[in-house]
């Protein structure tokens, strides 16, 4: 049980590192993470959710985003608009 649950928080914190280069460094995430998936995370890993490497990701991600990383706000935008 252990184990598997491990395994499962190792693959959910992969999920936001980019990918590496030959020579170790990081090539730029071809699809950041988006605030609704940090979110998800928040409420499904809140033990990985809250550690500073996962912050520096968010951050990271919303400074190459700028206003898409708000992906949720944009949905709410459209849903008002429809009215």
């Amino acid at each position: 049980m252990v184990a598997v649950l491990s395994t499962v928080i190792r693959m959910a914190a992969s999920a936001f590192d980019p990918p590496k280069h030959k020579r170790g460094r990081a090539m730029p995430h071809p699809n950041p993470p988006v605030f609704s998936s940090f979110r998800a995370l928040r409420n499904t890993h809140p033990d990985l959710y809250y550690t500073a490497d996962t912050h520096r990701k968010m951050l990271n991600s919303q400074k190459r985003l700028g206003a898409e990383f708000y992906d949720l706000l944009k949905d709410k935008e459209q849903n008002h608009a429809s009215f």
